[in-house]
């Protein structure tokens, strides 16, 4: 119970932080700010699925994804 006062106080602050970073800044110069140190991470579809046990039976809803996409993560 006392951890989730403490992560509520976090979000408030965290929103509070966030808040006056929008106020303050242009669009641009924000979202440099929030995704700053942030790097883009790719998984290939292939490797999701050696991570994700598919049955046999679901083999044909496999392939509605080509193997050469990439999904976001």
């Amino acid at each position: 119970m006392v951890l989730t006062f403490v992560y509520m106080i976090l979000i408030m602050k965290s929103q509070e932080a966030a808040l006056e970073v929008i106020n303050n800044n242009s669009q641009e110069q924000a979202l440099k700010i929030f995704l700053q140190g942030l790097e883009p991470v790719e998984t290939s579809v292939r490797s999701i699925r050696e991570e994700v046990l598919i049955s046999e039976s679901d083999s044909e809803d496999e392939d509605f994804i080509d193997e050469h996409d990439y999904v976001v993560v």
